[in-house]
């Protein structure tokens, strides 16, 4: 039987492998070095090699292995989903209606007005603002429950410190 730690450690060195040195960097130098001269300045001779260097970047095996064969790069098990603590909404692109809003309630509007759920969802009034957004979204005009993991991202950031420059009480609207 494998070892599983052996199995993680052996893949995580080997994903994290350095590549061969890049004969970029040499040639680089090279190039630079043979048309300077002498009496030249250094940190402008250094700065052509930092330009030369950074504008041709080096990918490993793994990512060449990874672009050719159109795989991703990366993969989460969760989305993050951004909210807004200023209310801000969203302009309805499929109105047709005159009478229709013509905005899209935030995801603050909702929490706000999630009383009226009370009737489907009987825990949805003693929810958090973070509760609600990792649990339900709203999927044509209904309220649902997620089908993935949400990671909510709040801005902006208020300081739980209230001496800090960021506080709730300090900051003027």
């Amino acid at each position: 039987m494998i070892d599983q730690y052996a199995c993680i450690e052996y893949l995580s060195k080997y994903a994290a492998k350095g590549e061969p040195k890049s004969p970029v960097l040499a040639e680089t130098f090279d190039i630079v070095l043979k048309n300077t001269d002498n009496k030249s300045d250094a940190q402008k001779t250094m700065k052509k090699i930092a330009m030369r260097t950074l504008g041709q970047r080096d990918f490993s095996a793994q990512e060449t292995a990874h672009l050719l064969l159109s795989l991703k790069l990366y993969s989460t098990t969760f989305n993050v989903r951004p909210v807004s603590l200023y209310g801000s909404r969203r302009i309805n692109p499929n109105q047709h209606n005159a009478s229709a809003p013509c905005t899209k309630d935030s995801v603050l509007d909702l929490y706000a007005k999630r009383l009226r759920y009370v009737k489907d969802f009987p825990d949805i009034k003693k929810m958090s603002l973070v509760e609600f957004i990792e649990k339900y979204t709203l999927v044509k005009g209904k309220l649902v429950n997620q089908s993935s993991l949400i990671v909510p991202r709040v801005s902006p950031h208020y300081s739980p410190n209230p001496k800090g420059k960021f506080y709730f009480a300090n900051i003027n609207y």
